[in-house]
């Protein structure tokens, strides 16, 4: 679906400079991601380009032109895969790696932020909205008189084909293990297995999904 005509002559311009500098970037595929292998250039998102991408995505439709919106991340510095679908309200402000893998839903209001840290969401994932997805953190008490002292942030890995429900918080050093799920509203603070229910406040284990999941421990 073609969307640039319903921008105006300003946005549609602005959208075709930046679709033109974003196919100068590699493109991920699932199985790169898989392998964490070498990539052909070090990605790490730019904060003035995803200002821009901010404003643009605002212009288009909710959940339409995902074309374009994969294209205006890689431009800011994402490792996007085919078939990504990223609603238009979402909202990443980090600078590290980002990295998403093919087949994968980013849902309104998603919220990806943190410091230097890495975030990498796999193929095929589920990410239902207003999730947050938070690298960043503090020392407790490391300067005197104010709880959140020194900041710092730390890795997420969601590994492929994990289903995180509405309104979760993922706080940094954090590995989703794949197929898992994450019930409506939990806080993870800690490691997801493969194939595991977790859910509340802190997350706990409530089941495992024993359907599709094969043994990683061989």
């Amino acid at each position: 679906m073609v969307c640039l005509s319903d921008l105006g002559s300003k946005g549609a311009f602005a959208i075709r400079c930046i679709w033109q500098r974003s196919h100068s970037g590699v493109r991920i595929t699932a199985d790169a991601l898989a392998r964490g292998g070498v990539w052909a250039r070090p990605y790490m998102m730019k904060p003035a380009r995803l200002y821009l991408v901010h404003l643009v995505f605002g212009w288009l439709p909710p959940t339409r032109c995902f074309r374009i919106k994969r294209d205006l991340l890689r431009w800011a510095g994402a490792e996007v895969g085919e078939n990504v679908q990223i609603a238009s309200s979402a909202r990443f402000f980090l600078t590290g790696r980002l990295r998403i893998g093919d087949g994968t839903w980013i849902g309104h209001e998603v919220l990806i932020v943190g410091g230097e840290a890495d975030v990498t969401i796999g193929a095929n994932v589920d990410v239902a909205p207003r999730v947050s997805i938070v690298t960043g953190s503090h020392e407790l008490f490391g300067v005197q008189g104010r709880a959140a002292g020194k900041g710092f942030s730390r890795p997420i890995y969601i590994m492929d084909g994990v289903w995180i429900g509405a309104a979760t918080t993922i706080l940094g050093g954090v590995v989703v293990g794949r197929s898992s799920m994450i019930a409506a509203g939990a806080l993870v603070h800690r490691d997801v297995p493969a194939g595991g229910v977790v859910g509340g406040v802190p997350a706990r284990q409530i089941s495992m999904i024993a359907h599709g999941v094969a043994d990683e421990s061989n």
